[in-house]
């Protein structure tokens, strides 16, 4: 690709309608495979197309990043393994090369920042996790963050350029709890708590809010409820429902809307689903999205217009 349309390709990505979701990685195959898949999906046509694929197969992992590039950490790997690996995928040019491990192998693990740092957060290692990682995206350099205040697995996450929002997740049973993570200082706080009690389901967001979508709730049903947590005073309301039940799915999304795809719509893992529902924000209207181009659950998604910033 020349200079000239290098610089093209890295604007478009940035107009807020032209962007796309990369949606990465999951169990194929009637969950029995750890895919490198990816899908892209343009916010703007609901064009979707394959993307580069990751470096490694893996499920239960998180990815964050910036109008440049998307960080895809941790995971559970080949050998049925907890792992600190990170892809770090270039959106201008579709390149996808080994970032920077994290700092503690786990998988469950959540991911939001800004355009300067991603949090991993929580997961399970040999246990339910507080831990944290911050990645700076300039050096791609990892270092341990503070913990949170209370360990979770398969948990929410979305951030503005100030602040992440991490919420739900289990250590056992399904938490309704949420946290907020400061960018600039480190600190965690603690949030107003989650409407449904609920984990494994999609995150995404803009610069007002964050919206967490599907899930698995109290009963360990499959559900179809949305969170819409606004930072402005720091209110929570239940969204409109996604327009059938999914757990394991994995959201990306714009200033005007959001994408969840694939997941699981039924009570195993045997048969992932590679459907999509787009959320448009203003209205709070839910329709039927491009199918992605591989059925799989417990996959990540990344955005080329990351929280507005």
């Amino acid at each position: 690709m020349s200079f000239r349309n290098l610089l093209w390709a890295n604007y478009f990505s940035q107009i807020p309608n032209l962007g796309f979701g990369l949606f990465g990685g999951g169990l194929a195959s009637g969950g029995t495979v750890r895919s490198t898949y990816t899908d892209k999906y343009t916010y703007a046509t609901a064009a979707r197309v394959a993307g580069t694929v990751l470096g490694l197969g893996r499920n239960n992992f998180a990815a964050c990043g910036t109008s440049t590039v998307g960080i895809f950490g941790g995971g559970y790997a080949v050998g049925n393994a907890n792992t600190t690996y990170t892809d770090k995928y270039t959106f201008a040019t579709d390149a996808c090369v080994t970032g920077t491990v994290l700092g503690d192998a786990r998988r469950g693990d959540a991911a939001a920042g800004n355009s300067t740092k991603g949090i991993f957060a929580g997961g399970y290692d040999t246990g339910y996790s507080a831990y944290t990682d911050k990645y700076t995206y300039s050096g791609d350099t990892v270092a341990a963050g503070p913990v949170l205040s209370y360990a979770t697995y398969s948990l929410y996450g979305s951030a503005n350029s100030t602040v992440c929002i991490f919420g739900g997740g289990s250590n056992g049973g399904n938490l309704t709890t949420s946290l907020k993570y400061t960018l600039s200082t480190d600190a965690v706080s603690s949030a107003t708590a989650l409407t449904t009690l609920s984990n494994t389901g999609g995150s995404t967001g803009t610069t007002t809010i964050a919206l967490f979508g599907g899930g698995l709730n109290s009963a360990g049903a499959i559900s179809a409820v949305t969170n819409k947590y606004t930072y402005s005073g720091d209110t929570v309301a239940t969204g409109t429902s996604l327009g059938s039940v999914v757990n394991a799915n994995a959201a990306a999304g714009n200033t005007i809307q959001a994408i969840f795809g694939a997941g699981e719509q039924d009570a195993g893992i045997t048969t992932p689903t590679a459907n999509s529902w787009s959320y448009t924000y203003s209205g709070d209207a839910v329709a039927a999205g491009t199918a992605l181009g591989l059925a799989r659950l417990a996959l990540t998604a990344v955005s080329s217009v990351p929280g507005g910033f």
